[in-house]
């Protein structure tokens, strides 16, 4: 994986986030706050991302996304660095952004979790509309489904957001009962509740 910061991509992501909506307990910024000091701080974090993620651990990546959602990542893998305090996607050039402000020990975990983002929506976006899953439920699904990812990465810790919890425990029982991803994101039961969602303003 190629970690970069890019002062271009940085006030990219700012934009994105203030004019996101406050969603699954989340308050976004209002108005972009770069500092030259945020900056210096991310270039110097760019070396100490790579030290975090090595390698070997692209290959795992691939391999457990490809196992989870049937999908398949080309080519090299890209995250920036941000002076956001949240870490998401660019699902159009399928790259993440991550946070500069990301707990070492939580730097994996967040990477696998927003590749997990990737390929769900990349893979199964069309298929979930098909099914009548609302665009909010899209959102809230593929924050759910990252339960699976304590199951199948090595020393994963990804807890989610409080309104899910319920929903993620009735998808990691499924999980583990031997379903596919196809199976879980046809649910009735799950298509419903994930609808029903009410965590993006």
């Amino acid at each position: 994986m190629i970690f970069k910061f890019n002062s271009q991509f940085n006030r990219k992501r700012w934009e994105h986030i203030i004019k996101q909506s406050d969603r699954f307990g989340l308050t976004f910024p209002k108005e972009i706050k770069i500092t030259p000091e945020d900056e210096k701080f991310a270039q110097d974090r760019v070396l100490f991302f790579e030290a975090i993620w090595n390698r070997d651990q692209d290959k795992i990546l691939i391999d457990k996304i490809y196992k989870i959602y049937n999908y398949k990542f080309n080519g090299e893998l890209v995250s920036y660095l941000t002076t956001t305090k949240t870490s998401g996607i660019d699902l159009k050039e399928k790259t993440a952004y991550l946070s500069v402000y990301l707990k070492d020990s939580k730097i994996p975990s967040v990477i696998i979790h927003e590749f997990s983002h990737i390929a769900f929506l990349d893979k199964y976006i069309d298929f979930c509309k098909e099914l009548g899953y609302t665009d909010n439920g899209i959102q809230e699904l593929k924050e759910v489904l990252t339960v699976i990812n304590n199951f199948e990465f090595e020393g994963v810790k990804d807890n989610g957001y409080k309104p899910h919890a319920v929903l993620r425990d009735k998808i990691a029982k499924i999980w583990k009962g031997g379903k596919n991803i196809k199976d879980i994101i046809s649910d009735p039961e799950i298509i419903e509740s994930v609808n029903a969602f009410n965590t993006i303003k």
